[in-house]
């Protein structure tokens, strides 16, 4: 049989999971495949920014310069959020954002992104937060601020399945520690 989309996906993930003969040996080769996960993240390079800083940021900018307005046309505002979104994901997922993990690479170039391997690294770097930026929207009450709009739905929804993917690492290895 052959899967193709997010079915492939979760075949693919469903088979790479570490299994054994027992569930002991299958928990330990679990929570060893949690430590290696935990290579791939890096601690903050300063404190996490609060919300209320983020609010307080925004309003004296407003305040000062009218940046919103400025600078963000109709409903871009909240599509650049989205995108510095999915740089803070990928950055915190794989310790920085100057390349695309390769797992990653592998599920877009499977999907609708058939050529991002001749692309140069920055542009691939961009793609992946716009990708992740779809993601976070993807079924939300957010999804009107999607610049994307006119992607077909499969390839929404993958993105959005990779983005759950990559959140839930983090939940897993928090768990292990």
């Amino acid at each position: 049989m052959v899967y193709d989309g997010i079915a492939a996906i979760r075949v693919y993930l469903y088979m790479t999971m570490p299994k054994q003969s027992s569930p002991v040996k299958s928990l330990n080769a679990l929570v060893n495949y949690g430590n290696e996960l935990n290579q791939y993240f890096s601690p903050n390079v300063g404190p996490v920014i609060r919300k209320d800083t983020v609010v307080s940021i925004m309003e004296y900018l407003d305040e000062r310069f009218n940046y919103s307005s400025k600078v963000f046309p109709e409903k871009m505002g909240e599509a650049v959020f989205f995108h510095e979104l999915g740089h803070a994901l990928h950055g915190a997922f794989s310790g920085g954002i100057q390349e695309v993990p390769d797992g990653v690479f592998e599920i877009l170039r499977g999907s609708c992104f058939k050529t991002i391997y001749e692309a140069n690294t920055s542009a691939q770097v961009e793609i992946l937060a716009d990708v992740l930026s779809v993601g976070l929207m993807y079924d939300s009450p957010f999804i009107k601020y999607d610049p994307f709009s006119f992607m077909n739905d499969d390839a929404r929804e993958l993105f959005h399945h990779l983005t759950v993917k990559m959140l839930d690492r983090f939940e897993r290895v928090k768990k292990i520690l």
